[in-house]
């Protein structure tokens, strides 16, 4: 008996080396180099053995698992080598083959029946569901290949929306037309180029063009942005308030004047713009020339800015050939709260003129209004008419050294009465609205005037290397010398009597009036 229990031991374990040995030695695709047409892993790492479709003499072999799910996902029952076309024996086959290695699948046959029949789609959509789940366990563990590219676009598109900027893609806004249904195959019938490769869902799932980090960017900074609305808000209601009160001010001191004046029966003026120096200069000036502009031309000028104000219409200025005159009345143009624009009024483009026009931006304080008083009034107010100019001939300058006679003015005597009132500034003995005429130290300078040789700033220069000529026009000294330099080919000597009349004179760069060197002081090292 005991005997009998060795030799059965012997025998079971002799029989499960021989399987062991038969199942080691059958698995022969280990040393394949071939790699799966579908998935494109190697055949030697598969678990089970490779299905193999043979056409004539040739034998393709593929995974079964991947290749009865591509079958029932893209409803293409043919090689996907070859394109030729798979039969119902084929199908068969390759259901047997996964069920002798106890592979659960689908039906390979009964999907190909059912894309034949074209009768019951549930059926068919279910089994399409299950392939699809099958196909993403293989590939893209756990997600498809479908979702791995959307991930990828969104990645992408992280980059490209970052910074406030957006690129739209218009393949990716505008869903394509939903596939039509194929028509019914006819057995024997060999499947076109399109119809031999899957068909793609109806529509893309939308991707987001703004990225995570600029909605991340956005909520950082929302409270930033809402203290600075809030800032800005501010500042516009205090600004508002502050131009209100400077209103209501101005309102209250030119209501007190007019009744002062009308208590005391004169004229009731209020200096209301503040003409800065430069256009006091300028509007000072009698000659129709290229740096000035005459007293009556300045009042047609105003006449025709009223009229802009008064009718809200645009009102072409004559044409100015000069830059310098023309930014002249730009800056007067300002005074006026209108908008200024420049045109050709010729072919060459040598003369422009300004058109002007109510505002309607923010850029002036208020709406457009006529300044009180008027250039001209300011200007005639606060000098007298300047002497007419010499001739600038050359011949005319050898006669500037000579003496000249002025005219005597007579000077009213201390116990004269005085001169009765006729404006309200006059009533209160203001200084500043004397009409007398002014020496060249009290002329009032703004820190935009320039000098008008090198056209730099005189504010930027020191007080000892400007110097202001008696008609009251300021250069730099160094300015001054060379302008009366231009013309010599040489330095001159003192007792050349050519060049007497310049060493001992100068004219005015800007009224052309005669000047004597020792009131000028030039620098010594002129020449």
């Amino acid at each position: 008996m005991r005997n009998k229990e060795v030799e059965t031991t012997g025998e079971d374990s002799r029989s499960r080396g021989r399987r062991r040995g038969r199942g080691a030695g059958n698995k022969w695709w280990h040393t394949l180099r071939e790699t799966d047409p579908i998935s494109l892993e190697p055949l030697r790492k598969l678990k089970i053995e490779p299905f193999s479709l043979v056409e004539g003499d040739h034998s393709y072999r593929f995974d079964g698992r991947v290749l009865a799910a591509y079958l029932i996902a893209s409803e293409q029952f043919v090689n996907p080598l070859t394109r030729r076309e798979l039969g119902l024996a084929d199908c068969a086959r390759l259901d047997a083959h996964l069920a002798a290695h106890n592979v659960a699948s689908q039906s390979v046959a009964r999907a190909w029946e059912l894309s034949r029949e074209r009768g019951p789609c549930t059926e068919r959509d279910r089994l399409r569901t299950e392939a699809r789940e099958v196909m993403r366990s293989l590939f893209g563990r756990g997600e498809t290949i479908r979702s791995q590219l959307e991930a990828t676009s969104e990645e992408a598109a992280a980059t490209v929306g970052a910074g406030g900027v957006t690129v739209i893609d218009d393949d990716v806004l505008f869903a394509s037309e939903p596939p039509r249904a194929p028509a019914p195959a006819v057995a024997g019938d060999r499947p076109s180029e399109v119809e031999a490769f899957p068909a793609l869902e109806a529509s893309a799932r939308p991707i987001s063009s703004a990225s995570a980090w600029a909605r991340q960017r956005a909520r950082q900074e929302e409270p930033w942005l809402a203290t600075r609305r809030a800032a800005q808000a501010e500042a516009r209601r205090a600004a508002d308030a502050a131009r209100r009160a400077e209103e209501t001010v101005r309102t209250q001191r030119d209501s007190r004047a007019r009744r002062l004046a009308e208590a005391f029966g004169v004229r009731a003026t209020h200096d209301d713009a503040r003409w800065p120096g430069e256009l006091l200069q300028w509007g000072r000036q009698t000659r129709d020339d290229d740096g000035a502009i005459g007293v009556e031309a300045l009042r047609r000028l105003e006449r025709r800015l009223a009229t802009a104000v008064q009718t809200a219409k645009p009102v072409d200025l004559p044409p100015i050939k000069e830059a310098r005159q023309r930014q002249r009345v730009r800056d007067l143009v300002d005074f006026y709260c209108l908008s200024s624009d420049e045109f050709d009024a010729d072919v060459d483009g040598r003369s422009k003129y300004l058109r002007v026009r109510a505002s309607r931006t923010s850029r002036f304080a208020g709406p457009a209004r006529v300044p009180r008083p008027l250039l001209s009034d300011a200007a005639a107010k606060a000098l007298p008419p300047p002497s007419k100019p010499r001739n600038d001939h050359p011949k005319a300058r050898r006669t500037a050294a000579r003496p000249r006679r002025e005219a005597a003015v007579p000077t009213p005597p201390d116990d004269a009465p005085p001169k009765p009132a006729t404006t309200l500034w006059d009533l209160l003995d203001d200084d500043d609205a004397s009409s007398g005429p002014m020496s060249p130290p009290s002329y009032q300078r703004s820190e935009e005037d320039e000098c008008s040789i090198c056209l730099g700033r005189l504010a930027d220069a020191r007080a000892e290397d400007l110097v202001t000529l008696t008609c009251g026009h300021c250069f730099h000294t160094a300015c001054l010398g060379s302008w009366s330099d231009t013309g010599l080919d040489k330095a001159p000597s003192a007792t050349d009597l050519r060049y007497e009349h310049l060493l001992k004179t100068t004219s005015c760069p800007q009224c052309r009036k005669p000047h004597t060197l020792a009131k000028v002081q030039l620098p010594h090292d002129r020449w």
